[in-house]
Formats: structure tokens, C-alpha cells, sequence
């Protein structure tokens, strides 16, 4: 307890650790406490190959953690000085992100299957710039640069061939686990480089054939998407020898605060809000959901159908 007989010091450093239990509080009870069976940890939608059929996996309330997201960011101003809270400010704010990516995949699946090549083509360029955002954020804490990884395993070459082999089984063991991806994605890594340079590459490329597919109005192909980004994306990456940055660029304080900016809106919709729900039954479901749209309201009944989402919308003028 602060008292008149502490120095300005002792509040302030009383100040902080109280901050840092308030918010520490919010994630030990969500997204860092698992009290459930559910598997697959950390396989989310966002570093998966992609695929029509991707299932969200969340076990704790996200309503939870985007209110803790709200409070790590107001909290910025007086423990910006913690590299401990900037590495949890950026690690919250990494999850969230790949949260409202969940919401984007949904809309894009929907765009989709509606044929509607516009709405395609705007919430793929969404979805895409998501990983940018998560590049620059990661970018901004040692501890999720790419570089390190690679330059780590390099720095036990004694000759530029060992080296070229150390930074391709670094390189395989994070993406393909093996030469023809049989653990793929198995130790999958949110880092600075891996967000823009591999996995938003991987979604390029299904995006990309999603609307050529509804521009020629032919099936999407599984088998043969699997096949194209194998050979043009993920074999392609275990060779390269781009180096990537072992320093840090930008300040995570603001970038968190930017993305907040941008994307607090995301978050407020009943879809991301009812994952852990569909997580946990891993049956159908449905709910509906209130949307703004130019003079219209929206109801939108959103139900998980074949393993891609469905919306039924009633547009009601305003």
C-alpha cells in the first residue's frame, strides 16, 4: 500500500507493480490459462497453409482479452521503461491480431462462396495487410526477429556450404519439418520476417486463386493449390538466404498504440466474441450479429456450415 512516507521512487514503483497485477490478472485468467482439453495450441488460422476449411481454435474469452488489450495499452505511458511489459504488450497485441485475422478469413470465405468478386478482392487486401501490421509489431522486440534464429544457426558454420545447410534446416525445421513437409507447420513461429516473407506469402497465393477461380468460374482445387504453394512459396523459402534483421526498428509502444487504433473496431463484433464457444463444441452453430452498412442495418446470421462460414444477411432501412 502506498503511504505518505514513501518517496516518489517507491510510489512510482508501487504504481507500476499494481498496474502490472491488474493487468496481469486479465490474461492469466484467458489466454494464458488453458483449463480445457482442447489440443493444438498456437495452430492458429493465420499460420496454417491455407485452405477453405480452417477451424478456429480459442479457449478463452476474447471479450476478456481485448479488455486487457485496452488496459496494456493505457498502461504504455507509465511502463514503457519495462522491457517486460513491452514484450507482453506486443505478445497481447500479437494475439489479438491474429484474432481479427479469424474475422477476415470468415469474410473473405463468405465473399467467396457468395461470388462476389468485389468484396473478394477488398477483404483479401484486408487479410494481407494484417500481416504487414504484425511484421512491424513483432519487429520491435528481440525476441521475435527471424534474423536471430537464422544468424544463430549460422554462427556455427566453419565454411559458407555449412553455413548455406545450418540456415536451411533452420529455416525447414520452422515451416516444412522435412523435405516434403510431413510435421508442416509444426513449430511454426509469429516473427518479424516469418509474417510478411512466409505466411502472408502463403495466403497471397490462395487469395490470389480464389479470385481467379470466380473470375473463370471454376472450382477451387485443394490438391492442386498444396502442390502451387509448396513449389512456389514454402520450398522456395528453406533455400533462400535473405538476411533478415537482428536488431530491432520502430518502438513497440507506438506501433501497439497504432494498431489498437486501427483495429479496436475489429473486435467488437459478436462473431469474434463467441470463438472460444465454437471452439470448444466444435459443432454448428449460429448467431446473429448488428452491422452499420451505408443506410442500412444489417442482420447478419452467421453459421459454420461445411467447414467454412455462411451469412444469411436482412438489410433493413434505416
Amino acid at each position: 500500500m502506498i503511504n505518505k512516507n514513501h518517496s516518489f521512487s517507491q510510489v512510482v514503483v508501487l504504481r507500476c507493480h499494481y498496474i502490472q497485477q491488474f493487468l496481469y490478472s486479465f490474461t492469466q485468467k484467458t489466454v494464458y490459462n488453458c483449463t480445457s482439453k482442447l489440443e493444438n495450441h498456437g495452430k492458429y488460422i493465420i499460420v496454417r497453409r491455407p485452405s477453405k476449411h480452417l477451424q478456429p481454435i480459442v479457449w478463452y474469452s476474447t471479450s476478456d482479452l481485448f479488455t486487457a488489450w485496452d488496459n496494456f495499452v493505457r498502461a504504455s505511458s507509465s511502463l514503457a521503461s519495462s522491457d517486460l511489459f513491452r514484450y507482453d504488450l506486443v505478445d497481447v497485441t500479437r494475439q489479438v491480431l491474429q484474432l481479427i485475422a479469424v474475422n477476415y478469413y470468415s469474410d473473405v470465405m463468405h465473399s467467396f462462396h457468395s461470388k462476389n468478386l468485389t468484396a473478394l478482392k477488398q477483404n483479401s487486401v484486408k487479410f494481407l495487410n494484417l500481416f504487414t501490421d504484425m511484421d512491424i509489431l513483432l519487429g520491435t522486440d528481440k525476441h521475435f526477429l527471424l534474423g536471430n534464429w537464422l544468424e544463430a544457426a549460422k554462427s556455427w558454420a566453419t565454411t559458407d556450404d555449412e553455413a548455406k545447410l545450418y540456415e536451411y534446416n533452420a529455416r525447414n525445421q520452422i515451416t516444412l519439418w522435412g523435405p516434403t513437409g510431413g510435421l508442416r507447420d509444426y513449430a511454426c513461429k509469429q516473427w518479424a520476417g516469418m509474417m510478411e516473407m512466409f505466411y502472408k506469402e502463403r495466403w497471397s497465393l490462395f487469395l490470389n486463386t480464389l479470385i481467379y477461380d470466380l473470375q473463370k468460374n471454376v472450382s477451387f482445387n485443394q490438391s492442386q493449390f498444396d502442390k502451387d504453394v509448396f513449389n512456389q512459396v514454402e520450398v522456395p523459402f528453406t533455400f533462400d538466404r535473405t538476411i533478415f534483421p537482428t536488431i530491432t526498428k520502430g518502438d513497440s509502444i507506438e506501433q501497439a498504440a497504432r494498431i489498437h487504433t486501427k483495429y479496436r473496431i475489429e473486435t467488437r463484433s459478436q462473431f469474434l466474441n463467441r470463438l472460444k464457444e465454437f471452439s470448444s463444441t466444435r459443432t454448428k452453430y449460429s448467431w446473429t450479429m448488428d452491422r452499420q452498412e451505408g443506410p442500412f442495418q444489417t442482420k447478419i446470421d452467421r453459421k459454420w456450415k461445411g467447414g467454412s462460414f455462411e451469412d444469411n444477411r436482412i438489410n433493413i432501412m434505416l
